[in-house]
């Protein structure tokens, strides 16, 4: 792919995809988040991505040539309405981009009109015979995310206590989730985009984590005891989400998580002095 469009640049996801596809030689042009952190400067790479203003993202969409646009989708009104903008101008181009929209699994399953930009992706590629995508991403963390979410709260909270800090964290268990690393999910994203015959696919580690074992492992890092500075209740509040089948994936991108399980939590818990 030689341009490539990033609507949600500045995230964290958008940011890893970014640094990856402009290392592999891609023109990148993004389109910022309002709600996200500006990834792209954490990255370095600021200066290498071509700023776009919303209000240019259609039509430019609709007449960059050999293109790849990446709608990375959080379900929020604006970025929905950007979104769908975007896509309805680069499937209905002459140029026929290829168009593949990014949405967490979770915010899939709670948001009905995230639900429904989703379908649509899938009828482009249907009834339209465009190359078009959804990537679905399960739960996935970096030293880029934000600061509130499970993983970065027990990171934090390991963090802390290796500083003296005896606060106790209450929290509830959440049952088994599939939880890995931003920066790798984002080159199953671009291999997916890249299929010569498009599916829609879960990308995930295939390997599950639930709170007490993420708990226990950060706080190991940190040579400390957990049950010293946690409260778990035992009540799962989430239902049980669906299995990644990480087969599946692998067959059809040659991609597969490296960094999960213990190794995940080590390598947010490296990084967790500068996030909190």
């Amino acid at each position: 792919m030689s341009n490539v469009l990033i609507l949600g640049s500045n995230g964290a996801v958008g940011g890893y995809l970014a640094r990856l596809l402009q290392a592999r030689g891609a023109t990148v042009f993004g389109v910022a988040d309002e709600s996200a952190n500006d990834a792209l400067a954490a990255l370095g790479i600021a200066d290498a991505v071509v700023a776009v203003p919303p209000a240019d993202a259609a039509a430019l969409a609709a007449n960059l040539r050999d293109a790849t646009i990446f709608a990375i989708n959080d379900g929020s009104a604006a970025q929905a309405a950007l979104v769908a903008e975007v896509l309805a101008a680069a499937a209905a181009a002459p140029t026929a981009p290829r168009l593949c929209h990014v949405a967490d699994a979770e915010a899939l399953r709670r948001n009905p009109a995230l639900a429904q930009q989703a379908r649509r992706v899938a009828g482009y590629r249907r009834d339209d015979g465009r190359r078009a995508v959804n990537a679905i991403l399960h739960a996935h963390d970096s030293r880029l995310g934000a600061i509130d979410t499970l993983p970065a709260r027990i990171t934090a909270a390991a963090w802390a206590a290796a500083q003296g800090d005896d606060t106790i964290l209450d929290l509830v268990e959440t049952g088994p989730r599939d939880w890995g690393w931003t920066a790798e999910y984002v080159d199953a994203v671009a291999r997916l985009a890249a299929l010569d015959q498009p599916i829609d696919l879960a990308i995930g580690s295939g390997h599950s984590l639930d709170v007490a074992e993420f708990t226990r492992h950060a706080f190991d890092y940190f040579k400390r005891d957990a049950e010293n500075h946690v409260r778990i209740d035992p009540r799962i509040d989430t239902p049980p989400e669906p299995a990644v089948d990480a087969a599946r994936l692998k067959t059809a991108t040659g991609w597969s998580a490296s960094t999960w399980g213990r190794d995940l939590v080590r390598a947010l818990c490296e990084g967790a002095a500068g996030r909190n």
